[in-house]
């Protein structure tokens, strides 16, 4: 087994980036294309399950020279570069700030993927 980076999926697999990285489905079909061109013994799961809804929170997709992006009906968007990890922007294109340590209750934590569709 090998973990290949997500970039290496993006490029290699013959698949959209961003189905790959929000399609479960997608993720698995790059895994198992991969597995069996380099002839790996097994597959490294390293995404978590994305919700099959996912294309239902999208406002519209376009292009930014090399990216895609995905612009999402909360006000938020997606950037997929070819063959690199998606970054969540805000609208402005401003980051996402984290939290200060002080407003954190580590009881009510859970995680929330930064990446994911809805970024923190």
């Amino acid at each position: 087994m090998c973990q290949l980076s997500l970039g290496h999926y993006f490029l290699h697999a013959g698949l959209n980036a961003a189905d790959v990285w929000h399609d479960t489905t997608a993720f698995g079909e790059a895994l198992l294309t991969l597995q069996r061109r380099y002839g790996f013994d097994g597959i490294l799961v390293n995404l978590p399950g994305r919700d099959p809804r996912w294309r239902d929170a999208l406002a519209e997709t376009g292009r930014r020279g090399p990216d895609q992006v995905l612009i999402w009906r909360n006000g938020t968007e997606t950037i997929v570069p070819p063959d690199d990890n998606p970054r969540v922007r805000r609208a402005d294109g401003g980051a996402i700030g984290s939290p200060a340590v002080a407003a954190v209750s580590p009881d009510r934590c859970f995680y929330v993927e930064p990446h994911g569709q809805f970024g923190a």
